[in-house]
């Protein structure tokens, strides 16, 4: 059986689950730990927990480096959701609804993924392996976050660029423009 994009972020999310339980502490025991059971499927949970047994250590190395390119972009994806989700901070959220966050920002984000497939495969293994509440609440904060990706803020306009770099306010920087 071939090892799928979605065995890939499963395999990335339970990584990046650990990773949140260590505080990114031990990051070679984890590899290790999640390799040895997708070697050894007979000594494992089943079910949506069960390390998806994976083709190839290239397919294992990709899992864990998309998992290690969301932890290390958690700082920017937990700061955009709670800016969209203020009463629900990062802290707040259950340790798999954050992760998927993070996961799917850094998939948004970094390039090698459509942002609208990214953003519902991280629903996908919300209904997965989060809460009752996981699809819908990820649903939300994760269609606002694709929004920003796709439509960046505007760049500023030329008044607003002369003003930064005299700092001035804009409004005088209009009026000496227009004479």
């Amino acid at each position: 059986m071939s090892t799928t994009l979605h065995d890939i972020r499963r395999l990335a999310l339970q990584m990046l689950y650990q990773l949140d339980a260590r505080q990114g502490e031990d990051e070679e025991s984890i590899r290790h730990s999640l390799l040895n059971a997708a070697s050894d499927p007979g000594d494992q949970f089943s079910g949506p927990w069960a390390v998806p047994t994976v083709g190839s250590d290239e397919t294992h190395a990709r899992a864990f480096r998309t998992a290690l390119g969301a932890w290390n972009s958690r700082a920017e994806a937990d700061g955009i959701a709670t800016s969209l989700a203020p009463e629900w901070p990062t802290h707040r959220q259950p340790v798999i609804d954050r992760n998927v966050i993070r996961l799917c920002w850094y998939e948004m984000t970094q390039g090698d993924v459509p942002p609208k497939a990214a953003v519902n495969e991280a629903i996908e293994l919300a209904k997965e392996f989060g809460t009752d509440r996981s699809g819908a609440f990820l649903n939300g904060v994760l269609d606002r976050m694709l929004r920003r990706v796709l439509q960046p803020e505007p760049a500023p306009s030329s008044a607003e660029h002369a003003a930064q770099s005299l700092d001035v306010p804009v409004l005088h920087t209009e009026f000496w423009s227009s004479e």
